[in-house]
């Protein structure tokens, strides 16, 4: 009975031992994790960051291209100088706080194991209980690696490129209100064509004069209501058409009235005439450009043209007299020997018919009525024709000069678009201190009774717990559930309130900006919104086009950048084998630690000296300064708009600032002392 009272005693207060050693363990997970997600913090504030100089080089490339947009308004040549400035403005104000931002991180970084050693400490301070069983933990997180990467600014060229965009806008703006003032005038010439073409229906044009005259079908003679689509070979191709109308439906008299058929015969020559030179301008001509034949009304105008040297006349002789007849159907043309021109006819003397009364003024004012008075055809033809010569003298002189302004615009945005693609010299890298992980060191210095609550005759009291100790790591994965969005949702909320107050310039940058922080997650679709937002703001619609060629042409060369989102979820601690942890570094803490565990886990009894070699160091890297009020301060951002400046910063708990540095010594002192009073303790798992 006693010996089975004793066993029964043995082991609950063996059980008892193990417990309360135990619970070290627990305190050493928690102070790695902590320390850890010191890092985590340290890498949002790194983000964001990130996420301000991404969006800020957007928003810069967006303005200066949406300035080289407005300068190809003329009406927003001023708005276009305000807003290249306020691009210039957010260039520089991205590269201050790419600076700043970059000094700020790394003194943080310098900062980060006092800060991980702090967080741990004050795990180990809330764990500490009173009583019989009181315990004291001084946990020593070490972050793996101790030191980060230093930090650099952003070193594109954007400030360049927009000194080149200042440099060459003033020009385009100069061309392109002269290409507008062009275009007025072209736009005009091209009214008034519509008008003698088909505009002043019902009244006089070569519409309705089409109908009245040839009355052909209106596939035929077709009627536009509105300018904007209607071109000038759509009078070109009515003329076609008209003429050939003409010429079939002609009325010939055969009868006696030699001279009323003469007539007749000369419109059909004309009409001929016209059709064939109407037809090749047709062909000739395209969508945009074309050229109206110059249809004679008199013997001078004749001269220029096919139908002066024509041999379409036949001549009889009798009694030595040479008489020229209008056609060989005349009934005094019986047995005509010959035809001639009307060139020929100018050069020899001929007689006149007594029947058909045809002259060389017959055939040359064949159209000089219709063509002088407002119920002629051509009338209304040479109204076009005068407008479309007009036109294509504008447009000479217009296309040449567009062009110009298109290609060097194009030029400027695609040299702020490669800008934008360049990703890596407008990302803030970061790799911190802890970067592979933490391991947190514990050791518990309470000496407590064993049989203290257990008091019993079965068990010799008198013996108390030495100091324990233990060990944990801990390192970051990312966590697909909380996304780079949270990053940017507080710098949103701020982005807001100035938005509310903002106008002009002002409007155009915020609504852009807000749009352009999402890139760092969203990528493309957010840059082409932010652009859409931008040029939404204005009104792009010109006379020459200008203005909506080059929004459609900056849109376009900036959806070409194909701006790829940064693929990074937020980070969470998570507990690993302090092992895997100190293998990813070469650094004096992790090369030790390895060796020191490895001796620990080949050997039945770890070292006395388990942890006074990696403590050794750990002053050295406790870094306390740049805490004020309760918060590190990493950067502003100082808007170009509002005078507004947002700030970056990391609020640390107060007992940190006050009691941190203390805490910290404490730890690491008792860590490395602690040691020599260890002895016989498990092997490390």
């Amino acid at each position: 009975m006693f010996l089975s009272l004793a066993l029964i005693f043995s082991a609950a207060q063996l059980y008892k031992i193990q417990s309360a050693a135990a619970d070290i363990q627990e305190v050493a997970d928690v102070a790695s994790l902590a320390a850890e997600n010191e890092v985590a913090e340290f890498m949002i504030a790194a983000n964001t960051c990130d996420a301000i100089v991404l969006s800020m080089t957007l928003l810069a490339g967006t303005l200066y291209g949406v300035g080289i947009v407005t300068a190809c308004i003329p009406p927003l040549s001023e708005l276009s100088a305000n807003i290249i400035n306020a691009a210039t403005k957010t260039a520089q104000a991205r590269d201050k706080f790419s600076e700043k931002a970059a000094e700020g991180l790394n003194r943080l970084q310098q900062m980060l194991p006092f800060l991980s050693a702090a967080a741990a400490a004050e795990i180990g301070k809330a764990n500490n209980i009173d009583g019989d069983m009181y315990s004291s933990y001084f946990p020593l997180a070490m972050l793996v690696p101790a030191k980060g990467e230093p930090i650099g600014k952003v070193s594109d060229n954007l400030l360049e490129t927009g000194q080149y965009v200042e440099d060459l806008v003033p020009d385009i703006r100069e061309k392109s209100a002269e290409v507008e003032h062009l275009a007025q005038r072209a736009d005009e010439a091209k009214r008034a064509g519509y008008e003698a073409d088909c505009g002043r229906n019902p009244s006089a044009c070569m519409y309705e004069r089409f109908n009245s005259l040839a009355g052909f079908g209106a596939e035929y003679n077709p009627l536009y209501e509105s300018a904007d689509t209607w071109s000038f070979k759509t009078a070109l191709l009515r003329a076609k058409y008209y003429y050939s109308e003409r010429y079939d439906n002609e009325d010939y008299y055969w009868d006696d009235h030699d001279e009323h058929a003469s007539d007749s015969v000369l419109r059909m020559y004309y009409y001929d005439y016209a059709y064939t030179e109407i037809r090749q301008a047709y062909f000739e001509a395209s969508d945009e450009r074309c050229t109206f034949p110059k249809l004679f009304r008199n013997l001078e105008e004749m001269r220029s043209t096919s139908l002066y040297t024509k041999q379409l006349f036949p001549v009889t002789e009798s009694d030595d007299t040479e008489t020229v007849h209008a056609w060989g159907a005349c009934s005094a043309a019986d047995g005509y020997t010959y035809e001639v021109s009307v060139r020929e006819m100018e050069n020899a003397n001929y007689a006149e018919c007594e029947r058909c009364h045809f002259t060389i003024e017959s055939i040359a004012n064949i159209a000089s009525a219709t063509t002088n008075v407002s119920s002629g055809f051509e009338y209304h033809y040479q109204e076009v024709r005068r407008a479309c010569d007009e036109y294509n003298e504008v447009m000479e002189e217009l296309e040449p000069l567009k062009t110009q302004v298109q290609e060097e615009s194009k030029n400027l945005f695609q040299g702020i678009a490669d800008v934008i693609a360049d990703t890596e010299s407008r990302r803030i890298h970061a790799l911190p201190p802890g970067r592979y992980g933490a391991i947190a060191m514990v050791v518990n210095t309470a000496s407590n009774d064993a049989s203290a609550g257990f008091e019993n005759t079965f068990i010799a009291s008198g013996q108390t717990f030495g100091t324990r100790a233990a060990v944990s790591g801990a390192t970051l994965i990312g966590d697909s559930s909380d996304s780079a969005s949270s990053v940017i949702t507080s710098l949103l909320d701020g982005v807001a309130d100035i938005d509310s107050a903002a106008v002009g310039v002002g409007k155009v940058v915020l609504d852009s900006w807000s749009t352009l922080l999402r890139a760092f997650e969203d990528g493309q679709s957010a840059l082409s919104d932010g652009v859409s937002r931008a040029l939404n703001s204005i009104h792009t619609t010109t006379i020459s086009g200008l203005g909506d060629w080059a929004a459609g042409e900056l849109s376009s060369v900036f959806q070409a950048i194909g701006l790829e989102p940064v693929q990074l979820d937020s980070l969470k601690p998570i507990l690993v084998n302090t092992g895997s942890v100190a293998a990813r570094d070469t650094g004096q803490f992790a090369v030790r630690y390895s060796q020191i565990k490895q001796s620990a886990l080949l050997a039945s009894n770890s070292s006395t000296d388990l942890f006074s070699a990696l403590a050794a160091g750990a002053n050295a890297q406790m870094d306390a300064s740049g805490i004020a009020d309760g918060e590190i301060a990493i950067a502003d951002i100082e808007f170009p708009v509002g005078d507004v400046v947002i700030p970056i910063k990391i609020t640390v708990p107060q007992e940190t600032e006050q009691e941190g540095a203390t805490m910290v010594a404490n730890c690491i002192n008792s860590v490395a002392g602690a040691a020599a009073s260890i002895a016989g303790i498990r092997s490390w798992q």
